[in-house]
């Protein structure tokens, strides 16, 4: 093989470890376009006919968006979501998707009205949501959820399991999201999240990283990585 366009940098991490040589890997930095959330209204008057809309009452809102299957673990994230309400009393919770796991959270939201589950949403629907969301919960499984956490300038919480998608390689644990140690532990998660729920000036220093880490995985920089690997596989 001549040239390699690896992933994002833990791709070319794992490429160079197994003996292909670092100066022939182009690391492109995989991402989606996300020019939509720039483009979108997070007014405080938008805010307020959103919260209007999907009937939330509270400014303590988190978010889960995404497949309800097995590895995006959601017994534990109904269970940290019970502790975060026990700690912060007004905290209400948005779930967003459909899968195998759908019928845990429709078993919730039957005894806690402060669980809100609103199925697949997309396109502005799913922009108004995560405007609303002060975290994105995410306990198993990340992937290019990581992106629209970026985007949205909503921090992602998840934890140390060892079967997420390269994007995990993108969250800097206390930077642009958190990343909790113990995967088993739902109280610690719940106790991180209800801390940046709490703490408006950790929450900030979080977004101001989601802001940065926005401006670096773009579409643009991902065509452009791209582009330049193959120039210099070609003159190689």
């Amino acid at each position: 093989m001549h040239w390699w366009f690896a992933y994002n940098d833990l791709s070319m991490r794992i490429v160079e470890k197994i003996g292909f040589p670092s100066d022939r890997i182009s690391s492109v930095h995989n991402t989606i376009n996300t020019d939509l959330f720039l483009a979108h209204n997070t007014t405080n008057t938008a805010i307020q006919q959103y919260r209007q809309k999907y009937r939330i009452r509270s400014e303590n809102v988190c978010i889960f968006m995404g497949s309800l299957y097995e590895e995006k673990r959601i017994p534990f994230l109904l269970n940290a979501c019970n502790r975060i309400r026990e700690l912060v009393p007004d905290f209400e919770m948005i779930i967003v998707g459909a899968g195998p796991s759908e019928h845990l959270v429709r078993d919730v939201v039957k005894k806690y009205d402060w669980i809100h589950y609103l199925g697949p949403k997309f396109g502005e629907e799913k922009l108004e949501l995560l405007a609303l969301a002060k975290l994105l919960l995410m306990p198993g499984l990340v992937g290019l959820a990581v992106i629209d956490a970026f985007a949205s300038e909503t921090p992602l919480i998840t934890t140390n399991i060892d079967y997420h998608s390269p994007e995990i390689d993108y969250l800097v644990n206390g930077y642009n999201g958190v990343i909790v140690n113990n995967p088993e532990d739902y109280q610690l998660y719940a106790h991180e999240a209800s801390l940046l729920l709490s703490n408006n000036d950790q929450l900030k220093i979080l977004q101001t990283g989601c802001r940065e880490s926005r401006e670096k995985y773009t579409l643009n920089n991902m065509v452009d990585r791209y582009s330049n690997g193959i120039l210099l596989a070609l003159n190689n």
